[in-house]
């Protein structure tokens, strides 16, 4: 049964604090996050890893894997915590289910931090074909050495940037060698771009305020969240200089900087 299905998390912070929960993106964990939280101490922080990822446990049901499955997932977390409102903070993977989340849960959440993150494909042909590079990667993960597909998966050009900080991009190898790529394929299937509905309809419908974050050195996603914001009530645009896609890792004071401008406002 789905419901069994449990989230490994880690709560830091001020336990009485406004309540934030993390989202990390493709192959994280709850650890990508321990440097951000560290500095909004004020808060209350929940750190989850999410389905196929880090030490949350298999779970029989594909479901699970799912984006409405994760979301579902996270609300009995937090239900289970005694949380009624939140903030969903979400990079990348992480960032479409923070907006799943705001779509589907509004009247659970306060605020919403999209970084690096998209609505998904409006196109049923880009659907299309985003799913069957999905699959193509699930499969490398399921045949490959893991550290092989570490080393492709960081050669595109969406994550030069990252690699430039060396100490940093090390690190985040390290946290990725600690998944389990088997895992990964059915988060990869579950909750890829291909697989993901698109949310670009209810943008204009949600009431919340929306805190876009991107690097200037990302082209694609600079450009998709700046189209995003301009579609929400309550919209803006934070542009981090000299980040790419992953900024929290890759310019944590000037991300911290906008998250506590955002969510003091």
């Amino acid at each position: 049964m789905i419901d069994t299905c449990r989230l490994h998390y880690q709560v830091r912070g001020e336990k009485n604090g406004p309540v934030l929960v993390f989202l990390h993106g493709f192959m994280g964990s709850a650890a990508d996050w321990l440097e951000t939280s560290t500095t909004l101490s004020r808060f209350r922080c929940i750190l989850p890893d999410l389905p196929g990822h880090g030490r949350t446990d298999p779970c029989d049901s594909p479901e699970y894997y799912s984006m409405a499955g994760a979301g579902a997932a996270l609300i009995r977390m937090l239900d289970e915590l005694d949380v009624d409102r939140f903030t969903p903070i979400g990079y990348s993977m992480g960032g479409r289910l923070a907006l799943y989340l705001a779509v589907t849960y509004s009247d659970r959440c306060q605020k919403v931090v999209l970084e690096s993150a998209s609505p998904g494909l409006v196109d049923e042909l880009e659907r299309h074909k985003r799913r069957g590079w999905d699959e193509g990667r699930a499969l490398e993960l399921e045949q490959w050495e893991f550290p092989r597909f570490l080393t492709m998966w960081y050669r595109q050009p969406l994550f030069e940037p990252l690699t430039r900080h060396q100490e940093r991009f090390r690190s985040v190898l390290a946290r990725r060698r600690q998944n389990d790529p088997l895992e990964l394929a059915r988060s990869m299937r579950g909750m890829g771009a291909g697989a993901q509905p698109s949310l670009w309809s209810e943008l204009e419908k949600l009431d919340l305020p929306v805190l876009a974050i991107a690097g200037e050195l990302d082209e694609k996603y600079r450009k998709t969240m700046g189209d995003m914001v301009r579609l929400c009530k309550k919209g803006q645009l934070r542009m981090i200089p000299n980040a790419g896609h992953n900024v929290h890792c890759e310019t944590p004071e000037p991300y911290v900087q906008a998250l506590q401008d955002f969510l003091t406002r």
